[in-house]
């Protein structure tokens, strides 16, 4: 704050033309001017006044303008608002806000760009479309001229035919030298218009490349390819992050690399061979991220090996691969010294041309995986989570589809099982290794078999069974080989329940046994299950919340039975119960009497973190059941 203009503002009077007109009684006429010009310069004046009020009262208007500008990119980053501009409401809140925040060059250079953005648009008038592609482009001209030479951060859509006014913004529209982190996403003659208009020019400044051809639009590989192949070999050299989709190129030439992800799912010849993946990953020794995904005839070829036939990845954080099990079998087993605490996912699909390697293969893939997560600086795995299901379409043979994650630790929100489950690991902060592949129908219990005595799972003591089917044969072999499990997570409306208390009566009444301690119900997907129903009534199952309800008094029957017996559980829990009478699972109205929940337990009937006991040293206590205790 500048103390003399302070100063001087708060002295200011009126001035002294005013103050003579009024003492020398002139006319109306003459003091009427002078007066509208002091009333603007006393409103100006005030205006300032409250600025330098704000600047002694408020901490955050004492901020220096650099320390606003982290704030701002922060809140910015954190609210998700830096491609669509929503952060640009801070320049509302006052003027010094304003100021600073309009000459900020980073909050500017997240460019979005959609060529066609109206296309899915059908009500719009042709005008109306018109009127936003030419503000579309307003926008982005300004957001240019404001980032001036700051490195730019730009996201593409290039799908239909774009406006006359947006079709510049199809190529390339910047300085490449002004170019960061380009991620585009579009139909593959675009995609290629694109890559074209780049690859001859140098981006010195490109560290991150994102390139996704939406295969349904139809394919131009071997143009897209040719182009590619002189952007990444001669006019990328800084680039640190490449993901490509849908597309081939010679990767080869690739060199330090922190983030390599290739998803190539087009059956057709032209592919990326063994050799070709090792001889860039040796080039790429700092990697810290590798996912691949190839399509279903990919196989290690026999053709003399030029790159080495094992690559060091010191560095590597994350690793997921999906290709044939050969191919897996051979990629995993190539790569060395990769970090015990890295999160690693395989999916292995037995396919027919790959049917005589599988016998050997398969075997090796499960060893190695379990060989590497024995290394001293592995993460103890605390946790296994399953998945199986059925994949046998229109009269095939059929098929079931089994996956595996052992986790540092339990996942309380669980995960989701889509056809590709393995990405969505991604964020988790927990190390993991998982693996999820395809066998005929009746022999998953080997292959299950073979995995649970390969890896080291001997010390992990929760079964998340959520999101799975499973039958009490199945899940006996679970249970045997997972001798340490006293937890089992499971969807109350699920048939897995049932099986599970097969389980635990044959254990039970054969052999005296309880070889559960916690069964802990997830309650969130009766929520889930209720609002697809209001909205698709008749394809939902109504009685999912009776059937949790009906498998919560089955399981507390059991637990009497146990208690009988002399070997009664510790607890059953609830988590994620909705808080709405018509599919929560207890009722919230505060009317229930716990000890009709708990009587048989050890310890308690644990709801929303809550034990409710017989005990009174327990009663009322937090009880967390996927916190993990080193004994």
């Amino acid at each position: 704050m500048n103390s003399s203009s302070f100063r001087n503002l708060v002295a200011e009077g009126p001035k002294a033309s005013l103050l003579d007109a009024i003492d020398g009684g002139q006319e109306r006429a003459v003091i009427l001017p002078s007066l509208e010009a002091e009333l603007q310069r006393s409103s100006v004046r005030l205006r300032r006044l409250q600025e330098y009020r704000n600047l002694l009262a408020s901490p955050v208007y004492c901020l220096h303008p650099e320390i606003l500008s982290n704030i701002f990119f922060l809140y910015a980053e954190g609210c998700g608002a830096l491609f669509d501009l929503r952060w640009t409401r801070l320049l509302l809140v006052c003027r010094r806000w304003y100021d600073v925040a309009k000459d900020i060059q980073s909050l500017w250079s997240f460019l979005d760009v959609d060529a066609n953005n109206n296309a899915s648009m059908i009500y719009a008038l042709k005008h109306q479309a018109e009127r936003l592609d030419a503000r579309d482009v307003r926008r982005i001209e300004a957001q240019r001229s404001r980032a001036g030479l700051w490195p730019l951060t730009i996201n593409m859509r290039l799908f239909g035919t774009p406006h006359e006014t947006k079709r510049v913004y199809t190529s390339k529209f910047w300085e490449p030298a002004s170019l960061s982190s380009l991620n585009v996403v579009g139909e593959p003659s675009h995609v290629d218009t694109l890559v074209r208009s780049m690859a001859g020019l140098p981006h010195t400044s490109l560290k991150t490349l994102v390139l996704d051809s939406d295969s349904r639009h139809g394919t131009q590989l071997v143009e897209i390819s040719a182009s590619l192949d002189v952007l990444l070999r001669d006019n990328a050299p800084n680039l640190r992050h490449l993901s490509l989709s849908e597309l081939h190129c010679d990767i080869t030439p690739l060199r330090d690399l922190r983030t390599l992800c290739i998803k190539y799912t087009l059956d057709v010849s032209e592919c990326f061979a063994l050799q070709d993946i090792i001889a860039a990953l040796s080039r790429c020794p700092r990697l810290e991220i590798f996912k691949i995904v190839l399509p279903m005839n990919s196989q290690p070829t026999n053709v003399e090996v030029r790159s080495p036939t094992s690559v060091p990845m010191s560095h590597l954080g994350t690793l997921f691969m999906e290709s044939t099990v050969s191919m897996c079998a051979d990629l995993f087993q190539a790569l060395t010294h990769v970090p015990g605490s890295a999160k690693i996912l395989v999916t292995a699909v037995h396919h027919e041309h790959d049917l005589s390697t599988t016998a050997t293969s398969f075997p090796a893939l499960i060893a190695s995986m379990g060989h590497f997560r024995s290394s001293d600086t592995a993460p103890t795995v605390r946790s296994v989570a399953v998945t199986h299901r059925n994949t046998t379409f229109h009269g095939g043979i059929p098929r079931s589809r089994l996956g595996i994650v052992g986790q540092e630790w339990p996942l309380r929100g669980g995960f989701h099982e889509p056809y590709r489950w393995s990405f969505e690991y991604e964020d988790e902060e927990a190390s993991y290794i998982g693996l999820e592949t395809e066998t005929p129908a009746g022999v998953e219990n080997e292959v299950l078999v073979d995995i649970l005595q390969s890896w080291p799972l001997s010390e992990a003591t929760h079964l998340d069974l959520r999101f799975t089917q499973v039958s009490a044969g199945y899940l006996s072999v679970l249970l045997a080989n997972l001798v340490a499990t006293t937890t089992v997570i499971v969807n109350p409306n699920s048939t897995t329940v049932h099986a599970l208390l097969v389980v635990l009566r044959a254990y039970l009444r054969d052999h005296g046994r309880r070889v559960i301690a916690n069964i802990i119900f997830d309650a969130s997907v009766l929520k889930r299950i209720h609002n697809l129903g209001d909205i698709w009534a008749e394809t939902t199952q109504p009685s999912a919340h009776a059937l949790a309800r009906q498998n919560l008094m089955r399981t507390l029957m059991y637990c009497a039975e146990a208690a009988y017996a002399g070997m009664p559980l510790d607890t059953i829990e609830i988590i994620n119960d909705p808080q709405a009478p018509q599919y929560g699972m207890v009722e919230s109205d505060g009317g229930i009497d716990w000890s009709e929940l708990y009587r048989d337990l050890r310890d308690g009937f644990v709801h929303e973190g809550f034990l409710h006991s017989g005990r009174r040293d327990l009663d009322g206590t937090m009880r967390d059941s996927f916190a993990v205790v080193d004994g």
